[in-house]
């Protein structure tokens, strides 16, 4: 535990392996942890300071030293080899240079198989929450409602060609029958966004009802009406000005909008 003092915090004793007595050199109350033996004296851990740091002592308990100063986060793991010591401090490896007393973190570079970028198949219905072709079927827009995001995909190489941010719980889209932008509908803010397809950009967002849910696009695009699962509303866009139009009470709970 972090700055404990009771009866079973750590200390450290000295003694002969060959007579089999041992005594006890460290006199602070709290955590003296870890010992390592090297040029006549014995490196530690101790959060005498409130926060753990290498300290060393002679064998006798004499002559403290603070070789690391570190006021945030704890130093862990300490492991002693050729006249330095490796430790952990935050996610970085440090090396403590018992010579010179330099304390520097050490570059690491991780090798990944890189598995998550790779191109693959997966099951859809764990992820996508609906999704929508352009005209011309090159491009698939998919609404995914856990991340908050809209995918594009190329449909003749099957793989994304861009991920957009969209607003919270993205669900439902509507493809305007020019194919020039997509209308996603965001259930957690309210809102509709306006992505327009040549830049997989948002270029508007207008708020709506509550939950907005399922939408759909009169035949020539110029309005969309959009299903507000929890305002009992159905809201109308003007789709060429990006406004909302009107708000129409409807019955309890509407999911879906389908125009005859």
């Amino acid at each position: 535990w972090k700055r404990y003092a009771g009866g079973t915090a750590a200390k450290i004793f000295v003694g002969d392996l060959e007579g089999g007595a041992f005594r006890k050199v460290t006199t602070f109350k709290g955590t003296n942890a870890l010992p390592m033996w090297h040029g006549g004296r014995i490196y530690f851990l101790s959060d005498r300071t409130g926060t753990m740091n290498i300290w060393s002592m002679t064998p006798e308990g004499k002559g403290l030293e603070q070789h690391t100063r570190f006021d945030d986060y704890d130093v862990r793991f300490p492991s002693l080899g050729d006249g330095k010591i490796a430790f952990q401090q935050r996610a970085e490896i440090h090396l403590l240079d018992l010579k010179s007393g330099a304390v520097a973190p050490v570059p690491l570079r991780l090798i990944s198989d890189a598995q998550r970028t790779r191109t693959r198949f997966t099951d859809p219905v764990r992820y996508l929450t609906n999704f929508e072709l352009t005209p011309d079927g090159s491009r698939a827009y998919v609404a995914c409602e856990i991340p908050n995001q809209v995918y594009v995909i190329d449909t003749a190489r099957q793989g994304v060609v861009t991920i957009i941010p969209a607003g919270v719980r993205a669900n439902n889209l509507a493809m305007h029958p020019s194919g020039a932008k997509v209308f996603v509908s965001n259930g957690g803010d309210g809102t509709v966004s306006v992505i327009n397809t040549a830049t997989n950009k948002i270029t508007a967002t207008v708020p709506v009802g509550k939950r907005p849910w399922g939408m759909a696009l009169t035949p020539d695009g110029k309005k969309l009406y959009v299903a507000n699962g929890r305002s009992n509303s159905i809201s109308v866009i003007d789709t060429e000005k990006n406004v909302k139009l009107t708000d129409i009470a409807v019955g309890s709970f509407p999911w879906g909008v389908v125009i005859h």
